[in-house]
């Protein structure tokens, strides 16, 4: 029988093909009638809007004026600042400075048509057929755990790109190709700004341990082969080194950003918890075994909860533990993966697709699996929670061995002994779906009401694989194997569909869940520059209540002393006798109260803020160790004495005359402000604005010193006298790392172009 080639299917109509199942998969959401949820409404959208509408300015947000009363925003490795995608959205925010939600969903959404031609390509360089490529594409991109990320599109962003990364880098070491490592590099460097840590350590591991195996096998195989051993491992090392090099820009801002932030450490408890247990392999076949999660269930008005009720440590998981364990790849990826392996396990590609598809399950079993306890002792990999998310290497590595699969069983159906080899991986998850369908596979921990359910979906799952058994036995004698690859192709993109479209079907319009009343958002948005203050937004006692999300600032230019970030300054927040003095000192001019007899709340204005900014001319010098206590068990009135951890280079001069100052706020944004002062005599001008390295002070033009001022603000020491005082953000991080980046970005072109011509010439 004739095996399928590209030949056969041009490009574009693949192309076409992904591009439709991409549409019909998120059709609720391009159609608008549906929307992405959870972190994408709390944190993505406000973030993505900010940084659009500044960059839309042709400026870089460096600060955040906005959040947990400022911090660090470019250096906010999750933003994904320097992502080209992102900052396509800039094209997009209108006059008012608002970018449609809709942008950045479909920036998302197209991610997923690039995850299907990114592993089209990597399965096509390993000689796999068009139809088994197209296979192995559908089993990668519509994966639970892609879909489920869609709230985390950092995580995607990464994973659509890789399989292009590998392909490269495959091949400037197994054929010492330098351009391809090159290529390999410049993509790797990219896919890294847009932003998730832990998703760059596992990725780099998988590179290392694929450079590993090719070298090893390269030796193996020596006597057959030449090999410069020069050449091959530079071929591997360039890629890490470019791509590495492409994100200095971030990197190290981000690292500063560490530095300063408050560690939340992980210890081996806690590193463990999202783990998956070895139940979670029936989940492969039964994808709503333990319940489902989804943007319907979740909507707070909704009348239907979440089914999900998995048990870690005799206590019921939260329900983001649903998708960090999600563990669905579709029926055709495990059936045709499972026979792929089953002839492929001498092949040097095969049995590293097999090696990294045992290896990701096990490290992914956290403290259930000896894997993970080694793994954990190495840099880096004890530093997250959430080890499922490794689960792209199981994912990744079934995928191209389904494709293996379907090519390896359509060459060679004569063979009886494929056919029975066939019916083994077939019988596996059959099993499973027929326990499923009884009910037998059931556990005494599983809702009565969810059995239907289950029951169900075992149903749908035995119709799955009985078509697929058909149109194999049918594709030996009657139907053309094109026609049954294609059948094959349907049946895994309409069960990835069943499995996994509900979940981004948020019911909550993003604009609605920010939208504020227009006398309320005039009350609070500050009128720079003359007028700047800050919003307390929420209540904890006697009740936990908020009129507004969390990130509202970010949208509305609101300035809240709270926020919603996985990273928090370590100096954001200090300890003082009262609360009311701590709200004076941040500036905070409204404050939210709550009126628990009525039932409602308001804004009230507060006369008794400090403002922006303010002089004295009296210190203490506090050595840092003690400065948090010296604040929380001492009464300061810190109008008049400021707080400092080291001794400032100015002399101030005690008189018993008042001092005559005058503070004028010339410009305020989010990079830099600048002041008018006026005074009779020597002090500093405290600002309740955090301080952080990445500012600069200057007076008159002239650098000035930043003093660490009442453990959190900033204070500049200035002469008697009318002065100019600025303040700019301006990181040496930022600089020293974009040198790197601009350096690495325009060598690796140069070499590129060298290579090429080069390739050409000869």
């Amino acid at each position: 029988i004739k095996s399928i080639s590209i030949k056969e299917i041009p490009f574009w109509i693949i192309g076409a093909v992904f591009t439709i199942f991409t549409v019909i998969f998120f059709w609720d959401v391009i159609a608008g009638n549906k929307f992405f949820w959870e972190d994408f409404i709390e944190y993505v959208f406000p973030v993505q809007t900010f940084a659009a509408r500044e960059f839309a300015k042709l400026s870089i947000p460096f600060w955040n004026p906005y959040s947990f009363s400022g911090m660090p925003f470019i250096a906010d490795l999750q933003v994904g600042f320097f992502y080209p995608l992102n900052r396509i959205l800039s094209l997009f925010v209108d006059f008012n400075g608002n970018l449609p939600y809709q942008a950045i969903q479909y920036v998302i959404i197209i991610h997923f048509l690039i995850a299907q031609i990114s592993m089209y390509f990597l399965a096509k360089h390993f000689k796999i057929s068009s139809i088994g490529s197209i296979i192995s594409s559908i089993g990668y991109a519509f994966s639970m755990l892609m879909v489920c990320h869609v709230i985390h599109p950092m995580i995607v962003y990464h994973l659509a790109w890789f399989p292009l990364v590998v392909m490269f880098f495959y091949k400037g070491i197994n054929e010492e190709h330098m351009q391809s490592s090159v290529i390999s590099g410049l993509i790797y460097g990219v896919t890294l700004l847009s932003g998730h840590p832990q998703t760059t350590l596992y990725e780099g591991f998988f590179l290392g341990v694929l450079f590993v195996w090719l070298i090893v096998s390269k030796l193996i195989n020596r006597e057959t082969i030449k090999i410069n051993y020069i050449k091959t491992i530079l071929a591997g090392i360039a890629p890490i080194v470019i791509g590495f090099g492409i994100f200095a820009i971030q990197y190290f801002p981000s690292r500063e950003l560490a530095d300063n932030s408050v560690r939340n450490e992980i210890n081996y408890e806690k590193s463990v918890e999202g783990s998956l247990e070895y139940k979670h392999f029936l989940t492969s076949v039964i994808p709503d075994l333990f319940g489902t999660v989804n943007g319907e269930t979740m909507n707070p008005q909704g009348t239907d909860k979440p089914s999900y009720y998995l048990t870690f440590n005799n206590q019921n998981l939260q329900v983001h533990y649903y998708w960090e364990t999600s563990f669905y790849f579709g029926l055709i990826t495990l059936i045709f993966g499972i026979f792929g392996a089953l002839f492929l396990y001498k092949d040097k590609v095969g049995s590293f697709l097999i090696f990294v598809t045992i290896f990701g399950f096990l490290y992914a079993l956290g403290d259930n699996s000896f894997i993970y306890k080694i793994m954990y002792n190495l840099p880096m990999f004890g530093n997250f929670r959430n080890p499922g998310r490794i689960l792209f290497f199981t994912i990744m590595g079934l995928s191209l061995l389904s494709g293996f699969g379907f090519d390896y069983l359509w060459k060679n159906f004569k063979d009886k002994w494929v056919l029975i080899n066939f019916s083994i991986a077939l019988f596996i998850p059959m099993i499973f779906a027929f326990m499923a369908s009884s009910g037998s596979i059931a556990y005494s921990t599983t809702p009565t009401d969810l059995i239907p359910t289950i029951q169900s979906t075992g149903n749908l799952a035995l119709l799955f694989i009985l078509i697929s058994f058909v149109v194999v036995i049918l594709s030996n004698r009657f139907i053309n194997p094109l026609y049954g690859g294609i059948i094959i192709i349907l049946l895994s993109f309409s069960d990835l569909y069943i499995a996994g479209n509900a979940f981004n079907k948020g019911t909550i319009n993003p604009n609605k869940a920010y939208e504020l009343n227009p006398e309320m958002k005039s009350l609070l948005t500050p009128k720079t520059p003359k007028e700047i203050f800050r919003t307390n937004m929420r209540v904890y006692e006697p009740v936990s209540f908020s009129p507004m999300k969390r990130n509202q600032g970010l949208i509305d230019r609101i300035m809240l002393i709270e926020g919603y970030n996985p990273l928090l300054l370590s100096r954001a927040r200090f300890d003082v006798p009262n609360v009311k003095q701590n709200l004076d000192m941040f500036n905070v001019k409204y404050k939210i109260e709550i009126d628990i007899n009525k039932g409602s709340w308001n804004f009230v204005a507060r006369d008794s803020n400090y403002p922006n900014a303010w002089f004295v001319n009296n210190y203490r010098v506090i050595d840092t160790k003690f400065i948090k206590d010296s604040l929380k068990n001492n009464t300061y009135n810190f109008r008049d004495v400021v707080l400092l951890e080291e001794k400032p280079k100015i002399e101030l001069t005690n008189s018993t005359d008042s001092t005559e100052v005058k503070i004028d706020c010339l410009e305020y944004n989010n990079n830099n402000s600048i002041y008018k002062v006026s005074t009779s005599m020597a002090g500093f001008v405290v600002f309740s604005e955090i301080n952080y390295p990445g500012w600069k002070a200057y007076i008159d033009k002239q650098p000035a010193d930043i003093y660490k001022a009442n453990y959190t603000f900033r204070a500049i020491p200035v002469p008697a006298g009318e002065h100019i005082v600025e303040m700019k953000y301006d990181s040496d991080t930022f600089r020293f790392g974009s040198m790197i980046s601009i350096g690495t970005l325009v060598l690796s072109i140069i070499a590129l172009v060298f290579l090429v011509v080069r390739k050409e010439n000869h």
